[in-house]
């Protein structure tokens, strides 16, 4: 039990033998009236600079003169000062603050059953961190998704172009200018801003910003199924630019096809 004393009409009052970890105490107030001319009365736990407070019903106990009210565990587990501010409830529209004790548990080690302060607030940096990291990721697969939207509109456009040239020139027809296999290693992948994995590479025949000329291509291998390949892309003659949704974890090859529309006959 906690007991807090209010001499000679005080308004304050400190408890003081209070150790911490001494779980499951009942405050108990002498000095002060028995009927404190309230329909109820409570009394409010918080810590210094809390917003808002923990309450217990009072009870008064005429037999040793003593308002007694049972204090939450949480102002127990830590060596920090607790205010008890005793509250008198007089009617559905009034209510006002009579009286507050304090009390300051004394520091001592935890026991053994015990979570310590420190790793609960360990543990709730651990949640941020978590949470932070999975905002994180949904904002890059946001991205990556965004991103691999962009890609297959890239296509889908020049799939449209190609068409069109085929149809405006009589005769025309898609042929295979050139064919290879790629040995893609693992290192040397960059993310870029939307969050993608870009590698270029060397592949004899592609042509920059062509009209006519397409790229087809394929993971050969082993590798299939794992490497997220999300699209390519021409840069520079001579090249071709791999993106992936994640970077890829080991070597893989490529298949590629380079194709463009020509005049049938020449």
């Amino acid at each position: 039990m906690i007991h807090a004393s209010f001499d000679g009409g005080a308004r304050e009052a400190v408890a003081t033998d209070v150790f911490q970890y001494d779980t499951g105490q009942t405050l108990a107030l002498s000095g002060l009236p028995g009927d404190m001319e309230a329909a109820a009365v409570e009394v409010h736990y918080g810590f210094d600079g809390d917003e808002q407070a923990e309450t217990r019903a009072a009870r008064y106990d005429r037999r040793t003169a003593l308002w007694l009210a049972d204090v939450p565990d949480i102002y127990l587990r830590r060596a920090c000062t607790v205010r008890a501010h005793v509250y008198a409830i007089r009617s559905q529209s009034q209510a006002c603050t009579l009286y507050r004790a304090s009390f300051t548990p004394i520091a001592r080690p935890a026991p053994s059953t015990e979570v310590t302060p420190a790793q609960n607030d360990a543990w709730a940096e651990l949640i941020i961190q978590v949470n932070a990291a999975i905002a994180g990721a949904d904002a890059a697969a946001s991205r990556a998704t965004a991103a691999a939207a962009a890609i297959q509109e890239s296509a889908d456009a020049w799939e449209t172009r190609l068409q069109a040239v085929e149809a405006r020139v009589p005769g025309n027809m898609v042929q295979e200018i050139a064919r290879m296999r790629l040995s893609v290693p693992a290192e040397g992948w960059t993310q870029s801003a939307t969050g993608m994995w870009e590698k270029t590479m060397s592949a004899a025949g592609t042509i920059a910003n062509s009209q006519t000329q397409r790229v087809r291509y394929g993971v050969a291998g082993s590798q299939i199924g794992k490497v997220m390949l999300a699209g390519c892309r021409v840069d520079k003659d001579g090249t071709l630019t791999l993106i992936c949704l994640t970077q890829p974890q080991a070597a893989f090859e490529l298949d590629v096809s380079v194709e463009a529309v020509v005049k049938a006959g020449l």
